[in-house]
């Protein structure tokens, strides 16, 4: 099982042998309220890359980056442009709790890498790194694919009072887990 803190900024890269030198991006909530999730290259300053990976429950995490800042989090939407089955696409985006695309679950690949799966499309699908650097969901799970796999490393302490709880549809969680109306 996964564990992460919630007062740290973590990096999130691919499997080793793909594509070394990459992290991903969640961008700033750019246009009518939704951003870009894509790979390029890392630079640990770009607020973009600076992911917060938030417990909801021991197995269930909402993450968001510093550019997308407190209200705008890594979902999932369907999109004609993708080409993988299923035509869904990670994005960021200013979600509500009953949006099931926000809530992600990690299963280990049993080599210092984890599986991204989120609530709405389930484990039969995850987050899925193209060779062009883009994202998509993806079904192709028969096989341990590195594109597949994702570390996340530690690069600072959060510290920021804006990123310490989800104030969502007049919801509020706080790190300890406990729901306030």
């Amino acid at each position: 099982m996964a564990t992460f803190d919630p007062n740290q900024w973590y990096r999130v890269t691919t499997g080793i042998d793909v594509n070394p030198g990459l992290a991903m991006d969640g961008t700033s909530l750019y246009h009518a309220g939704r951003g870009s999730v894509l790979f390029k290259l890392t630079d640990t300053t770009d607020s973009e890359e600076q992911w917060q990976i938030f417990p909801v429950n021991d197995s269930t995490y909402i993450l968001r980056t510093k550019a997308s800042g407190p209200g705008g989090f890594l979902g999932a939407s369907y999109s004609a442009n993708e080409t993988e089955p299923g035509n869904t696409r990670p994005r960021m985006a200013n979600l509500t709790l009953s949006d099931k695309t926000m809530y992600w679950s990690f299963t280990s690949a049993g080599n210092g890498l984890f599986f991204m799966s989120n609530e709405q499309n389930g484990t039969g699908w995850r987050l899925h790194m193209k060779e062009t650097g883009l994202m998509s969901i993806s079904g192709n799970t028969t096989a341990t694919q590195n594109e597949q796999g994702f570390m996340f490393k530690e690069i600072g302490p959060i510290d920021n009072g804006e990123f310490s709880s989800l104030n969502v549809s007049r919801l509020v969680m706080d790190s300890g887990f406990g729901l306030v109306c």
